[in-house]
């Protein structure tokens, strides 16, 4: 089953967001802070995205994309952010550090899923099209014939 990573450090919206992702049949994991995620992933588990809250208390979802961005393993994953205000600030920055894929909350689930299922069919098709990485864990690939 494919499971998607839930950073959130609000335990309600967590769930909300976990209810929507298993609806459109994912397996979901949850970590409430970004050292919580990376300490998830550090076990061996790549899940096909990763969804964010901005405001995560200490870090935000953009601080988790780019730590994510240094691994080569991790750095194909999809990120989804999620911020509760339209703040042209926060939504500068993630355009500008390579963030595609944001949601304002209240999080709408067809939007959110829509986000989600473009993030993962963009990873995918970049890696079918012949990208030299694994989308999984940023193996490279020997030449394609």
């Amino acid at each position: 089953m494919k499971t998607i990573l839930i950073v959130e450090d609000d335990p309600v919206s967590a769930q909300i967001i976990e209810t929507v992702v298993r609806r459109y049949g994912y397996e979901t994991a949850t970590a409430a802070s970004a050292a919580e995620a990376l300490a998830w992933l550090d076990r061996g588990t790549t899940p096909e995205a990763v969804i964010t809250d901005q405001n995560l208390g200490g870090t935000t979802g953009i601080e988790l994309y780019l730590m994510l961005g240094i691994h080569l393993r991790y750095r194909p994953l999809p990120v989804i952010l999620c911020t509760s205000a339209a703040d042209p600030g926060t939504v500068s920055e993630a355009i500008e550090v390579g963030l595609r894929y944001f949601i304002v909350k209240p999080i709408n689930p067809k939007a959110l899923m829509d986000k989600v299922e473009a993030a993962i069919r963009e990873r995918r098709n970049n890696w079918v099209r012949g990208a030299n990485q694994c989308p999984a864990c940023g193996t490279p690939l020997g030449r394609r014939g």
